[in-house]
C-alpha cells in the first residue's frame, strides 16, 4: 500500500529489489546496481530524495510473496572531509490480497549510453520501450544527476512519432 525511504547525509540513492535469493549473505555484499534483473529480481522502488514515498492507489499493489526475500541496495558519496555513517530506513506498509487487487510493478528503463566529458555539454540518446496495450501506469518519472538541465518522458504511438511530454500521473496505455 505505501513505501517509505528515509536516507542521511552521503546517500546518493537507495533502490529496494523483491528478491530471486532464497538466503541472506551473512555480511553486507558490494553490488552493482541492477544486478539480477535478467534472473527474477526485480526493483520495485528506487529513492534519491531524503525522504521519498509511494502511495500506491486503491486497488492497486506490488505483489511480494510470503516470506520474500528484499534486498536493499544503497550507494553513498562522501563530499566532506570527516566520515559519515552510512544508513537508510525503508518501510513497506502491506496488506492482504483480496482478489480485487490489481499487480503492479516497476518498469525501469534508460540508456547505458551516457558518455559526457567533466566540465562539458552534451546528451544522452533517447531509449524507446513499447508498452502492452492494456498496461496501466499509475506513476513515472525520469531520472538524471546534479547537473542535468532537462529529463522527459515522452508518450508517443512510435519510434518515429515525436510524441508528446507526459504531465499527467495516471496513464491508459489502450488509447495510445
Amino acid at each position: 500500500r505505501h513505501i517509505n525511504v528515509s536516507l542521511p547525509q552521503g546517500s546518493h540513492h537507495l533502490n529496494v529489489y523483491r528478491s530471486a535469493a532464497t538466503q541472506a549473505p551473512p555480511t553486507p555484499q558490494p553490488c552493482r546496481p541492477f544486478a539480477g534483473i535478467t534472473s527474477g529480481t526485480a526493483p520495485i522502488f528506487i529513492a534519491q530524495a531524503t525522504e521519498s514515498d509511494l502511495n500506491i492507489p486503491d486497488s492497486v499493489g506490488i505483489h511480494l510473496d510470503p516470506k520474500q526475500m528484499v534486498r536493499i541496495e544503497q550507494h553513498f558519496l562522501n563530499a566532506t572531509p570527516k566520515p559519515i555513517q552510512g544508513t537508510g530506513t525503508v518501510t513497506l506498509t502491506t496488506t492482504a490480497e483480496d482478489g480485487q487487487t490489481t499487480v503492479a510493478d516497476l518498469l525501469f528503463w534508460g540508456t547505458p549510453n551516457i558518455n559526457i566529458p567533466a566540465r562539458s555539454k552534451g546528451s544522452a540518446d533517447m531509449r524507446h520501450k513499447t508498452v502492452r496495450a492494456g498496461t496501466k501506469i499509475f506513476g513515472m518519472t525520469a531520472h538524471q544527476h546534479q547537473y542535468g538541465t532537462l529529463a522527459t518522458v515522452i508518450q508517443g504511438t512510435s519510434q518515429q512519432d515525436p510524441g508528446k511530454e507526459i504531465d499527467q500521473l495516471v496513464l491508459d496505455m489502450e488509447d495510445s
